[in-house]
């Protein structure tokens, strides 16, 4: 008879620790949608990125937040400039890094977001088709300017992303 009260408490432990994980695993999927969790992965990394730049546009700042930028935006390669000078670089094409000034000149006369042409990419890296390089502002002053460059051409979808 111990053998049998032993059986059925070994199995009523099993079924109440399968319940548990059920519970366990049910609650984590149900931590928001595949949207959501994105919009959380987002907005996590840009937390990532702000503190260092509120403090102004140095090469210290731009060198802390410029891996975290990269990879919100999902580029080969992003540059922040000031006006005379790239402060940091990350990516593909590291080694052509003072061609970004170059790039964002339009950018930062304009105040607008410009696509930089498939012949300047290449400049920087033969992999890259497209880039888009947009201002910086501080209190409505154009300080610098954001270079990103992708391997695929440039579209509204990645105008957007760099702009914001």
């Amino acid at each position: 008879m111990d053998a049998w009260v032993l059986a059925l408490a070994a199995i009523a432990g099993a079924i109440v620790l399968a319940v548990l994980i059920a519970r366990w695993v049910r609650g984590r999927s149900q931590m928001g949608t595949e949207s959501q969790m994105a919009t959380y992965r987002t907005l996590h990394i840009a937390s990532l990125a702000a503190p260092a730049l509120r403090g102004g546009l140095t090469e210290a700042a731009a060198t802390r937040s410029v891996k975290y930028l990269r990879g919100l935006l999902s580029v080969e390669a992003l540059a922040v400039t000031d006006r005379f000078s790239t402060l940091a670089f990350d990516g593909t094409g590291d080694k052509q890094r003072e061609l970004a000034v170059e790039h964002a000149e339009p950018a930062l006369d304009s105040g607008t977001a410009v696509v930089i042409g498939s012949d300047q990419a290449r400049a920087v890296s033969e992999m890259f088709r497209s880039g888009i390089a947009a201002p910086l502002t501080s209190d409505e002053v154009v300080i610098g300017a954001l270079v990103a460059y992708s391997a695929t051409p440039a579209g509204p979808a990645m105008m957007r992303a760099v702009e914001e």
